[in-house]
């Protein structure tokens, strides 16, 4: 009994002082936490800080790695809506205009020469265009042999058998036209027709083709003997040694893009390798493309310039007085 009565006593004074130290324990603690708050754990600003500077220190890096617009030798290709004072402003060499839109005098184009710009008249030579001088009345009920099928892309305009004689003496008469208004020379489309014609089981239709641009430069030169001949599109002509003696420069469409889809590789490839072949030949090289992205027009820019072409960004219409620029 006794013995029970001492581990009461001992349970109790244990008790007793554990129970005063830790009053005396959180007593000093809550006076110490009220003269010192504690430090706040709330780090939403610290984290708000970081992003912030993160964001900056982004935008900074972006800004320094963009790339710088390219520099490129650009040129003027405009069909539509042409004014002569604008054309006295272009830092170009080269302008292609349509002598029906234009109406250059024979004074203008010497003003124009004499600031160092060659000036080149477009012709096409592959397709017949029912807004021309040589379209007659009687043609659209009864049209002649050498009218083919209707351009659905391109409204009055229609495919034309160009070894035609009579089609042939037409576009003779328009180069000499050209030549006699003080053009330095000619801008020719459409020479891609005679793959069509290919299709359609006609001979010799490459060759056939080139024999006509050569009696156009013959006409060409009868009036002005240092007149120019261009042809645009069909680079791959340039692989007949007779055709390469009888231009003076390419021009070509759609080289990197279709619009703003990207142009097919190996289309591109085999465009370069003739348009490059004909650049180390001493020929002058015309590029436009039509993108109408921001991104895609510098890439065009970029792509031209390294190749050594003159560049330029327009609209399908051609009727915009400066090309699309690189921004």
């Amino acid at each position: 009994m006794k013995r029970l009565l001492f581990i009461f006593l001992g349970f109790l004074m244990f008790g007793c002082i554990n129970t005063e130290f830790y009053e005396n324990y959180f007593t000093q603690n809550l006076s110490e936490a009220v003269e010192h708050p504690p430090i706040s754990t709330d780090l939403s600003h610290l984290l708000n800080y970081t992003l912030e500077h993160k964001e900056n220190a982004t935008q900074l890096a972006e800004t320094e790695a963009e790339p710088e617009p390219p520099i490129y030798k650009p040129f003027h290709y405009q069909l539509q809506d042409v004014d002569f004072q604008f054309l006295l402003s272009l830092n170009v060499t080269y302008i292609i205009v349509d002598i029906d839109d234009a109406v250059l005098t024979k004074q203008q184009i010497k003003e124009l020469n004499s600031q160092g710009k060659i000036v080149l008249s477009y012709l096409s030579i592959g397709e017949a265009e029912l807004y021309r001088d040589y379209w007659k009345k009687e043609w659209y009920e009864n049209p002649p042999s050498f009218i083919d099928e209707k351009n659905l892309e391109w409204e009055g305009n229609y495919k034309v058998k160009y070894w035609h004689p009579v089609w042939q003496t037409i576009i003779l008469y328009r180069i000499q036209d050209i030549s006699e208004a003080g053009y330095n020379g000619v801008y020719l489309d459409r020479l891609d027709s005679y793959e069509y014609y290919a299709e359609q089981g006609e001979f010799q239709t490459a060759e056939r083709m080139i024999s006509f641009v050569n009696y156009i430069r013959e006409r060409g030169k009868k009036y002005n003997p240092d007149f120019l001949v261009v042809s645009q599109n069909a680079p791959e002509l340039y692989a007949y040694a007779n055709y390469r003696e009888i231009i003076d420069g390419l021009g070509k469409e759609d080289t990197w893009y279709a619009d703003n889809e990207i142009q097919d590789e190996e289309e591109t490839s085999s465009s370069l390798t003739y348009l490059d072949e004909a650049l180390e030949d001493g020929k002058f090289i015309l590029a436009i493309d039509y993108p109408t992205d921001s991104s895609k027009i510098c890439d065009f820019y970029r792509s031209c310039s390294e190749h050594g072409f003159y560049c330029t960004v327009s609209n399908r219409e051609l009727n915009l007085d400066s090309g699309l620029l690189c921004k």
